[in-house]
């Protein structure tokens, strides 16, 4: 093992103990290159995934708290939210699937700003489980799925990280996203403070061993996951992953 990768390692260890439970879900905060990013690993096998947007009568959610009250009347406990792809004021900025039904089309236009940094993508789960696919190649597989939400840009692809970021870059704010390491495992990461695409790319694909990963949002992301003392209820959202125990 060389010197990076044992500091990869002892960054991982030093955090403590992981917070975890029997229903799949392990959560952590991990020092990286002197950021904290708070990490919660899930296994789709046992705990259950939902995407959510708007409440029974069509309103929007927006916020954390209310998810959790949603999932809490469906007879579901909420163990991590967070947001899901990038949105503009009234709708998601792209393709927003829920429950097999499609709220929101897929987008691949070409326009600034992150969402349209390609290449961008989609990250979905399908009878088979977990995946993430750069968004024309989404769109063409034709793919039925149960849960999708599409943002950008793709942070590692196959394994390669996006070909835009520089590992000098001087843009670092707070940043989200989530990665694939299995079609059963996935994992939810938000930094606490300012981090290059660059290093959350490689955070992804080298300490988390995801090959695939995709940017979900930047400032505004916020994380609810108790296991970790993160209880925040606030937000303001058009779409949220939610990670919970299945209903009875």
């Amino acid at each position: 093992m060389g010197r990076g990768a044992l500091i990869l390692a002892f960054a991982w260890l030093v955090a403590g103990d992981a917070a975890g439970d029997e229903h799949g879900v392990e959560a952590r905060v991990v020092a990286y290159k002197g950021v904290k990013l708070d990490v919660v690993a899930v296994d789709l096998r046992k705990a259950r995934l939902r995407l959510l947007w708007q409440g029974p009568g069509g309103e929007r959610l927006a916020t954390l708290h209310a998810a959790r009250d949603q999932l809490k009347r469906k007879g579901e406990t909420a163990l991590a939210i967070t947001n899901a792809g990038i949105y503009n004021e009234r709708t998601p900025s792209g393709l927003h699937v829920e429950e097999g039904r499609e709220l929101h089309a897929i987008n691949l236009e070409r326009h600034g700003g992150n969402f349209f940094l390609l290449p961008n993508g989609v990250f979905f789960v399908d009878e088979r489980g977990a995946g993430i696919l750069e968004s024309q190649s989404f769109a063409r597989s034709s793919r039925s799925v149960k849960l999708a939400t599409q943002s950008g840009p793709l942070l590692v692809q196959s394994g390669v990280i996006h070909p835009k970021f520089t590992a000098d870059s001087k843009n670092a704010l707070v940043r989200s996203g989530v990665g694939v390491k299995s079609p059963h495992e996935i994992v939810l990461v938000l930094s606490e403070g300012a981090i290059r695409f660059y290093d959350l790319a490689v955070f992804f694909r080298d300490t988390l061993h995801c090959p695939d990963a995709l940017y979900l949002d930047g400032t505004i992301s916020r994380l609810y996951a108790p296991a970790i003392g993160k209880t925040d209820d606030a937000g303001d959202f058009m779409g949220m992953l939610a990670v919970t125990t299945p209903a009875p």
